[in-house]
């Protein structure tokens, strides 16, 4: 299994702010930091290596423009099915896909 953090534009790479709990006071991210522990507790490994059985996004309202993207040139697997769907109150959405 596969859990990242990343902004719409595709980037794992922290340049700004997107990722940081404390840079917007006031909105509530209760519900997606319990879904962080839990996932945490079951986080496993690898894509290159075709091991990996399930991919989790968090999704954040953003575009950074640049930085490193989840997957480096020439990996490719198009064996994964969209599985749920989950909004957050902060605007992240958790896309989580599993090998069709």
């Amino acid at each position: 299994m596969i859990t990242q953090n990343i902004t719409l534009d595709g980037s794992v790479e922290m340049l700004d702010d997107w990722f940081s709990p404390g840079a917007r006071p006031g909105v509530d991210r209760s519900d997606q930091l319990a879904e962080l522990r839990r996932q945490d507790e079951t986080a496993d490994a690898l894509l290159r290596a075709g091991v990996v059985d399930e991919i989790r996004l968090f999704v954040y309202p953003a575009v950074q423009g640049r930085g490193r993207r989840l997957f480096p040139d020439g990996v490719a697997d198009r064996g994964f099915r969209l599985d749920r769907a989950v909004p957050f109150r902060s605007g992240v959405v958790l896309l989580t896909y599993r090998k069709a």
